[in-house]
């Protein structure tokens, strides 16, 4: 289990399942599907299997990203669209 962060404000939580990260509540129905590539995950964001995104994931520093664990302690996650914009998790 884990949470991804909006904004700063609050956490939307989703479970962990092979490579795909299923969030949970009323975000039920989104799932991020990952594929390792390189020093992070390509990521497919999808709602009900419609794909509405793409991002790639990687932390901080060249620490290495596990999908389950995430980064190692004192790396940051950052996660890239493929418009370049940064967000923060």
């Amino acid at each position: 289990r884990g949470e991804t962060r909006v904004g700063g404000l609050f956490g939307v939580p989703f479970e962990v399942r092979g490579l795909s990260l299923h969030y949970l509540g009323v975000f039920a129905g989104f799932v991020d599907e990952l594929e390792a590539s390189g020093d992070g995950f390509r990521g497919r964001a999808t709602f009900r299997g419609r794909e509405f995104g793409r991002f790639f994931m990687r932390c901080s520093g060249g620490a290495p990203l596990d999908p389950v664990d995430g980064c190692s302690e004192g790396a940051a996650l950052g996660v890239t669209q493929h418009e370049d914009h940064e967000k923060s998790l």
